[in-house]
């Protein structure tokens, strides 16, 4: 019987644990960008494309300074195309033409949204694909120490 505890409860303990914090922000993240990516084209969507793309970096930069382990090898990760897609938002906006008038300039904007929305697509896309191979990067690098300093721990207890 207490083998079947056991058991139970190492099988327990091995599943991710998540919480209702971690949890409702997940969903209400993907539900953001769900609605986001839902809207018809606007000038107002690409203001606020054009936000997410300004503070996705943000948010990387305070995991990198504040996280530890895992999810600040993603935000390493990430950062590059987070801010590579700054510089692309930069060149998108210089190269729209200028509007006198506030009609005129979400006129501008309207026609820019297409192509800022699959930018933040790919951006956001090639972010979470670095972000989680560094994630396995450092989960290949420490698997690897690990087995080293198990060899040599053999090897010190074999002398």
């Amino acid at each position: 019987m207490e083998e079947r505890d056991k058991q139970a409860t190492d099988a327990h303990r091995s599943r991710p644990q998540f919480s209702l914090r971690a949890l409702f922000g997940l969903t209400t993240g993907v539900a953001v960008v769900c609605s986001v990516f839902a809207m018809p084209d606007s000038g107002l969507l690409t203001l606020l494309l054009s936000s997410m793309l300004l503070a996705f970096p943000l948010v990387l930069i305070i995991m990198v300074i504040h996280e530890r382990g895992y999810l600040r090898a993603f935000a390493i990760g990430a950062l590059f195309p987070a801010t590579f897609a700054l510089v692309c938002l930069a060149v998108a906006w210089d190269q729209m033409p200028y509007a006198p008038g506030w009609r005129a300039w979400f006129l501008q904007l309207e026609k820019a949204t297409d192509a800022i929305r699959d930018g933040v697509a790919h951006d956001l896309v090639f972010g979470f694909v670095a972000g989680l191979l560094a994630v396995a990067t450092r989960w290949a690098i420490e698997k690897r120490q690990r087995g080293h300093r198990e060899s040599q721990k053999e090897s010190h207890d074999d002398g």
